[in-house]
């Protein structure tokens, strides 16, 4: 080729490895787009995998909880969650109609007392859960016997015990359950764990907070004790002897009149 001709030539070879070298960027912007795009996609599915995965485990539990109770029960799933700053409260999708919930009824997560119903219509009910500033919840502290009041303080992760003496036998670590005292909430059930005892001076009382076991924040699938079957879970006790021959003497006494 001549040098005439090579020179000639130029703008066009150059014209054409530009062109060339452009396809190639836009193709190669193209290709980087959809590649951050099923990145972002793989990390969305991975998102939801790493959900359903948390929810299998969380049903395995509820499930291992219902294979323990001896009550029957009734499964159910929270479907709204109340926006007020202190009002701990959520709806359930069950009702007088479709499940016979009522109010006072005990509902449960896999890890312990979650609420009891409060108001019910024909298919949704709403349950005021243990951390609401209204809750009060008899318990006894497994390690001694000793029975409390554990009230909500409305926050999710933090229940207090009333009005306990400052002399009372309170430890952390202390496993909390409900006692079976009143008709709303049989015994034997977690409620939580003590994390913090203070004494404070000149007070009658010290303050004692409770990290609930279940988890207020995060449970979507919960059980709620069916009525009537409360008093298997109820620790039996019979009166002392002394009592009892008191009763009769009474008996005895109303007869002899």
């Amino acid at each position: 080729m001549s040098p005439v001709y090579f020179i000639a030539d130029i703008p066009e070879s150059f014209s054409n490895w530009a062109g060339d070298n452009l396809s190639t960027r836009h193709q190669l912007i193209k290709e980087n787009t959809q590649l951050k795009q099923d990145q972002l996609l793989d990390a969305v599915k991975t998102q939801r995998l790493a959900f359903l995965e948390q929810e299998n485990n969380n049903l395995k539990s509820l499930l291992g909880l219902t294979q323990k109770l001896e009550s029957r029960y009734i499964s159910a799933e929270i479907i709204a969650v109340n926006a007020e700053d202190f009002s701990q409260q959520v709806v359930i999708n069950r009702g007088e109609k479709n499940s016979g919930a009522y109010i006072g009824q005990p509902i449960l997560d896999a890890y312990g007392v979650i609420g009891i119903v409060v108001m019910s219509d024909a298919f949704f009910s709403r349950v005021m859960l243990i951390t609401d500033s209204k809750s009060a919840i008899p318990v006894l502290n497994a390690r001694n016997g000793m029975r409390a009041i554990v009230v909500g303080t409305g926050d999710p992760n933090v229940l207090e015990l009333a009005h306990l003496s400052d002399t009372a036998d309170i430890k952390i670590g202390d496993n909390l359950v409900t006692s079976g005292v009143g008709i709303k909430l049989p015994s034997g059930y977690a409620v939580g764990v003590v994390t913090k005892v203070e004494h404070i001076v000149g007070e009658r009382f010290a303050k004692v907070t409770v990290l609930p076991y279940a988890h207020v924040n995060s449970s979507r699938h919960v059980i709620m004790l069916a009525p009537g079957e409360f008093t298997s879970n109820i620790e039996q006790r019979t009166l002392p002897e002394k009592y009892n021959n008191k009763k009769n003497v009474r008996k005895k006494n109303k007869n002899i009149k």
